[in-house]
């Protein structure tokens, strides 16, 4: 009988390690299909000229736990005030340093989350205390059609910034354990339609985004 329980409780674990996948830090050797990569590039038209000088639309700050603080520059592409998004552009500096600069054409929102409680119309990131020194800025993108925006997670360390997520999906919530010191974002990977009597077209694929102990975590729930 003992046998028997130790080894439900081994599949069990193999179970919950294998739905777990460890994205950061970023290992560039994985060969996978691209909705699965932890960074998918921005679709963008790189032929476009005359997009600059860019237009400031608004400059926050993220202090980090170490005390060390970064500013964060959002962006607007010259001349295209009337076009998706509220910025193209986030840029990223230490001092006078720029450390990350990304852009994306069909636009970045002001920090949109499901979870209207969450959402920021002021603010442009959400900030996150990965542990271990590792801090994660959230930013979203803007949903065109019925294709998801992005959701987009630069990781700040000892003055510097890494893109370490970017992929589509509806960002739905953010999930905080205060117990294990864990913060989780719940995302939403395909787009549902309701017909006349509110019934969804389709069961929602969820992931987790999870963050602790300076890893981030692309997992089946949020722990």
């Amino acid at each position: 009988m003992k046998q028997i329980v130790f080894i439900l409780l081994m599949c069990i674990i193999s179970s919950n390690s294998y739905a777990q996948e460890q994205i950061y830090p970023i290992s560039n050797s994985r060969k996978v299909p691209a909705y699965e990569q932890p960074v998918v590039p921005f679709e963008n038209d790189e032929t476009r000229t005359g997009l600059t000088p860019y237009t400031l639309k608004n400059s926050e700050t993220a202090t980090t736990t170490d005390g060390t603080t970064y500013t964060v520059n959002n962006l607007r592409y010259k001349g295209w005030d009337e076009e998706s998004g509220d910025y193209n552009v986030i840029e990223i500096k230490s001092g006078s340093t720029t450390l990350l600069s990304l852009n994306y054409d069909d636009g970045f929102v002001y920090f949109f989350c499901e979870n209207k409680n969450l959402a920021n119309s002021h603010k442009s990131f959400y900030q996150i205390d990965m542990g271990m020194g590792y801090t994660a800025l959230v930013f979203t993108g803007v949903a065109m059609s019925s294709e998801p925006p992005y959701v987009t997670v630069v990781v700040l360390k000892d003055n510097t910034a890494t893109l370490a997520y970017n992929n589509r999906y509806y960002l739905e919530d953010v999930i905080r354990m205060e117990e294990e010191d864990v913060t989780s974002l719940k995302m939403r990977k395909n787009t549902i339609e309701y017909d006349a009597d509110d019934k969804p077209s389709e069961e929602p694929i969820i992931k987790y985004l999870t963050f602790m102990d300076g890893r981030i975590n692309l997992s089946n729930s949020p722990y």
